[in-house]
């Protein structure tokens, strides 16, 4: 189940769609496709909560009846709908914060929904939610306090007030080694650890436990009682027991049996302290520096986008004829990187459909390969299987790595997990090509090339795009897994590194790090895989243009970026500095690398300056590899995949109409 919430400046509505059993949806359908807004999430009740959440509660010790302030506060000149600040789903109840006070829906077997026997009237709830109080003890009194933080576990909900402190209630997390005694908790309840004195900052519930962050305040010197004690003093426990301002939980940081510290190794010691400080705040500085440039590229690259948007829709694409060779001017635009907007228009005509595939075909193999699992399932045993096989089977049963692999393509995305949006439609296209193309089946890294198409494309181009990418010889010569064809490339990308990068070919073949070790898998994927998905996507857009030469361009401007790294490890230079080994190489070319190589500007950069010193032997070889394992008919193109749409300009041409028509306003 997911909720999406929206904040002041737009409708104020909570969206929910999935399964929605138990009410959990804010409805009572049993499950939702489609986002869908909960009903009785009305500016009412807003207005409801907060004035409510301005009310004061006392309670008469005599009586116990609570009594209620005469008058509400007055409102906020400023007239807005609900607010709806923050929402947290549980494994059957949803919880959100709305003008500060807390809103579950969902089961209540367990006390989820934080009820305490007294309901609301005004408005009416459905049966379903409830509208918990968080309290806080105001001496004799009682007062709620506002909601900052909600979180759900799957049979208990927490939620941090104003004041700092954790409420929870639901399933009692505080006898869980007593199965037995799992009574339900009614009504959000404070945990006495923390408060004012040690406010809750962060909060996260797991399966039977609460996870949280406090805030700790050190000692400071009042400076009015005793001018002299510094806050370096108090941080390494130099104050005397005696001293005004200070605990004695200082004077306990230096062992009792320790003798006092002399003069000499205090003065010391505040060096120290002040020595570190200063490199804090050099780092600080540092960082903010780093962190305003990377805002303002960012900000430049976005305005340069958009410009460039509305020139590819408007001046260069409705008069663009599939097949024919791209303008200097798209060519120069297309080579800074393509606008999102635009990938969807110019990745299929750069790819092509020579292959001629059609809706109709895609829908056949899709359907085999849900007969081939759903036979797979069906079967009774093993050895059944294995013997109604036919004897000359293809590589079809490589369909049972996809489930595997989808997970870990783009995980930080979490699109094509499972439940993600891509999910079905990334494991449907690559059964669909394992069967349309048995010799080859599935092979690790194409899981890559469907998703970084499906990022940017319909189902069924995705799977045009990916057949006729996998047919390039760039692409084919290495997903048959010939030896052959990767030592080919291997020892032009090392000609390549040792005119550009010298040192780096050199530090590499010192360590003993084969360029087969990395370069593989960057070539397999496009670079999808050891790039964020901004980075790879510029790749991806000088690949369609210019073939497999910017493969062998990018790994060396890759190396470029991280040269300094790969030659000094640790950062320093001279004869103190830490020598390259294999593991520090390994290091930054896997896991250091997509933090290191961030700006799509700069790695543009960095390529054409390697396309420009290159030698033209060089783009020669690349072009006898093609050669020499598929023959002349099996290149596509002398520059690169461009000139593959010519033989279905017709299907692109209807393709590109259709797909300017969504674009356009």
């Amino acid at each position: 189940m997911v909720a999406a919430s929206f904040d002041e400046d737009s409708a104020g509505a909570v969206y929910t769609w999935g399964c929605g059993q138990n009410g959990r949806l804010g409805y009572e359908a049993a499950s939702q496709g489609l986002p869908q807004a909960v009903p009785w999430l009305t500016q009412e009740l807003g207005d409801f909560l907060s004035d409510r959440l301005g009310q004061k509660t006392s309670s008469n010790a005599d009586a116990g009846t609570p009594t209620l302030r005469a008058s509400p506060p007055p409102r906020p000149s400023r007239r807005l709908p609900q607010r709806i600040t923050q929402v947290s789903c549980g494994l059957r109840h949803t919880a959100l914060i709305c003008q500060g006070s807390l809103v579950c829906f969902g089961a209540d077997d367990y006390g989820q929904l934080g009820r305490a026997g007294e309901e609301l009237t005004r408005p009416k709830l459905p049966p379903f939610a409830s509208c918990p109080k968080l309290e806080v003890p105001d001496g004799a009194r009682t007062k709620e306090v506002c909601a900052r933080r909600i979180s759900c576990g799957p049979l208990h909900t927490a939620a941090v007030c104003s004041q700092g402190c954790v409420h929870i209630w639901g399933i009692d997390l505080r006898k869980t080694n007593d199965p037995g005694a799992k009574a339900p908790r009614r009504g959000p309840q404070p945990v006495s650890e923390f408060g004012p004195e040690r406010p809750v900052v962060a909060l996260a519930c797991g399966a039977h436990f609460v996870v949280c962050s406090a805030e700790v305040a050190l000692p400071r010197p009042d400076p009015e009682e005793n001018p002299n004690v510094s806050q370096e003093d108090v941080l390494l426990g130099f104050c005397d027991a005696n001293s005004p301002g200070v605990g004695s939980s200082v004077t306990s940081w230096r062992p009792a049996h320790l003798p006092p510290k002399a003069e000499e190794e205090s003065e010391h010691h505040r060096s120290l302290v002040r020595a570190l400080e200063r490199n804090v705040q050099r780092r600080l500085l540092q960082e903010q520096r780093e962190e305003q440039q990377r805002r303002q590229r960012e900000e430049r690259r976005e305005r340069r986008l958009q410009e460039h948007t509305d020139v590819w829709l408007h001046e260069l694409l409705p008069s663009f004829v599939p097949g024919m060779e791209p303008t200097q001017r798209m060519q120069r635009l297309w080579r800074q990187g393509l606008p999102p907007r635009v990938r969807e228009v110019v990745w299929p005509v750069a790819i092509g459909n020579v292959l001629r595939i059609t809706p109709e075909l895609f829908e056949i193999h899709k359907q085999r390969a849900v007969d081939a699992r759903r036979a797979q399932v069906t079967a009774s045993n093993v050895l059944i299987t294995l013997t109604d096989a036919p004897p000359h089977r293809g590589r079809e049963q490589s369909t049972t790595c996809i489930p595997f692999d989808l997970p870990r393509t783009f995980p930080t995305l979490a699109f094509f997990s499972e439940g993600g949006p891509l999910h079905e439609d990334c494991a449907r296209i690559l059964e669909a090509y394992t069967f349309f193309r048995p010799d080859i089946g599935y092979v690790q890294g194409m899981s890559y090339l469907a998703a970084m198409l499906l990022l940017y494309l319909p189902p069924y181009e995705s799977f045009v795009g990916l057949c006729n990418l996998l047919n390039t010889p760039s692409v084919l010569g290495l997903y048959r897994l010939e030896p052959r064809a990767v030592a080919c490339r291997a020892r032009v990308f090392e000609q390549l590194c040792s005119q550009q990068l010298p040192d780096v070919c050199r530090c590499i073949r010192e360590v003993g790090l084969m360029p087969e070790m990395f370069l593989i898998d960057w070539f397999l994927t496009v670079f999808a895989k050891c790039l964020t998905v901004d980075v790879a996507s510029v790749v991806w857009d000088l690949f369609l243009l210019d073939g497999e030469v910017v493969l062998y361009c990018t790994a060396i401007a890759i190396l470029r970026i991280l040269e300094f790294q790969l030659l000094h490890p640790d950062g320093r230079r001279g004869l103190n500095a830490a020598e390259p080994d294999l593991e520090s190489c390994t290091r930054v070319l896997n896991e250091e690398l997509r933090k290191r190589v961030s700006d799509p500007d700069e790695l543009l950069w960095h390529i054409a300056q390697v396309r420009r010193r290159a030698p033209q032997r060089i783009f020669g070889e690349i072009r006898a590899i093609e050669n020499m394992e598929f023959g002349s008919q099996g290149r596509v193109s002398t520059r690169g995949s461009i000139a593959s749409a010519l033989t279905g300009a017709s299907f692109l041409t209807a393709a590109k109409e259709r797909i300017l028509s969504r674009l356009l306003p």
